[in-house]
């Protein structure tokens, strides 16, 4: 059934909720209520799209030669804190080279080959005197290929709840540094549903050496976003993919990997941003050491 409904006009709708707070050393950045607001709008925005080009542009084996990354570089350079208006350029530009068109109001769309993810981010600022604001995520995600709308939704969502994405992002000016804080992130709308749909397309009721290629790209995918590297997202069950199987299985406390079994695929997608946790773990005890140092 989920393979009818994902070549239909059908889309999952995700709705997304943050809660971020400005922090820095300087007291008069607060009373710039603009600057602000563009500091959690850029942030914002460079989250969301780092997220989703990291998941579908994967999914579906996109390249471009603009660096992805080049988007957080516009929210972690002085260029933010000493010129917003030129960062919100910098930033646009290199969505619309990545093909992503998107208006100043915040609404989007972000199209690569058949596959479409559109909707809005909206910003809004709650207690100015300490910077707290507000960040929706509203998307709806559609396409005509044989990768699982439903786990796109599914991995998009718990990127945008999860740490490091949903933790702090350091931004160095003139005025010294200052952080943008994550501080939760609930979710609004049914995300168990969300879940549960993602979890249907990645089990499959029947032989194992019948399991459909868009049942193993949405599996392949998963395991990418565990930090295990399956090799190219192309449905088959090869020797990479086999090989980040055994990895994380071995880094789960050699959980048994059943993709039949719906608790596991649970785990699977709950446990999905956990190479960022990972990376973050690593990198944190190196900046204490070169610190000592």
């Amino acid at each position: 059934m989920a393979e009818v409904i994902d070549r239909t006009d059908t889309s999952v709708r995700l709705d997304v909720f943050a809660r971020s707070t400005l922090l820095t050393g300087s007291a008069t950045l607060f009373d710039d209520v603009e600057q602000n607001f563009e500091l959690l709008s850029l942030t914002s925005r460079a989250l969301f799209f780092e997220a989703a080009f990291d998941i579908v542009g994967k999914a579906l084996g996109y390249s471009s030669d603009v660096d992805v990354e080049k988007l957080m570089a516009t929210v972690s350079s002085g260029v933010l804190a000493t010129a917003p208006a030129r960062a919100r350029e910098e930033q646009s530009r290199i969505l619309g080279l990545l093909g992503v068109s998107i208006t100043p109001e915040g609404a989007f769309t972000l199209r690569i080959d058949d596959y479409v993810v559109s909707g809005f981010i909206e910003v809004e600022l709650i207690e100015l005197g300490s910077a707290f604001g507000s960040t929706r995520f509203a998307a709806g995600i559609t396409h005509a290929i044989d990768v699982s709308k439903n786990v796109i939704a599914a991995l998009l969502v718990i990127a945008l709840t999860s740490q490091p994405l949903g933790g702090t992002v350091s931004v160095s000016g003139e005025a010294g540094t200052i952080f943008v804080c994550s501080i939760n992130a609930p979710i609004s709308g049914d995300m168990d549903r969300i879940i549960d749909d993602a979890i249907s397309d990645l089990i499959f009721d029947g032989p194992q050496d019948q399991v459909p290629k868009s049942v193993w790209k949405a599996r392949q995918l998963c395991l990418y976003r565990l930090g295990f590297n399956p090799g190219k997202i192309d449905g088959k069950y090869g020797r990479k993919t086999k090989a980040a199987e055994r990895a994380f299985s071995k880094a789960f406390g050699d959980v048994h990997v059943n993709w039949s079994s719906k608790v596991f695929a649970r785990f699977v997608l709950e446990n999905s941003n956990s190479k960022y946790q990972r990376e973050l773990s690593i990198s944190e005890p190196k900046k204490e050491r070169s610190r000592r140092r």
